[in-house]
């Protein structure tokens, strides 16, 4: 990772522009980490997809077919496949698990152990489905401390 420069590595692009923004190769890279050396982690997470034919053709491979390839080893694997686990049960998630908004005390309620605290101005939507399973909630603007939002 020394011959990429700091703001074009992934971990602190992660941090910058956030997950959404990554490819998929940068992605891993963040899983797999640094730690290799004077190996690329970017090309070692390339070579890993590459060979697994794509993301799906890895959540596939089994934990020892993801170590045979050079620079991954029994922790990294490991890495890799718990990543792609939690991926898995994310979206397999029972809509019964996702937090039902009625009413805007719910609504209040769901955010405020987050929020309570902050220093700045928080915008947040709560995305709902058809019977109000919440779906995200994202965050659409942060305010400064010295500025006031009109709405």
């Amino acid at each position: 990772m020394c011959d990429i420069p700091a703001e074009e590595r992934p971990r602190k692009q992660l941090y910058q522009v956030g997950e959404q923004a990554l490819s998929t190769t940068e992605l891993l890279a963040v899983v797999i980490g640094s730690g290799h050396g004077n190996d690329n982690v970017l090309q070692l997470a390339h070579l890993l997809l590459a060979e697994s034919d794509g993301l799906s053709g890895l959540a596939r491979t089994t934990i020892h077919e993801i170590r045979e390839v050079k620079g991954i080893g029994v922790v990294k694997a490991a890495q890799i496949k718990a990543s792609l686990e939690l991926g898995r049960r994310a979206i397999k998630a029972p809509f019964f698990e996702r937090p039902i908004i009625r009413s805007p005390a719910e609504a209040a309620n769901l955010l405020m152990p987050e929020m309570s605290n902050l220093e700045q101005e928080h915008t947040k939507v709560i995305l709902l489905d058809t019977r109000n399973h919440v779906l995200s909630i994202p965050t659409i603007y942060i305010g400064s401390l010295n500025s006031r939002c009109y709405v």
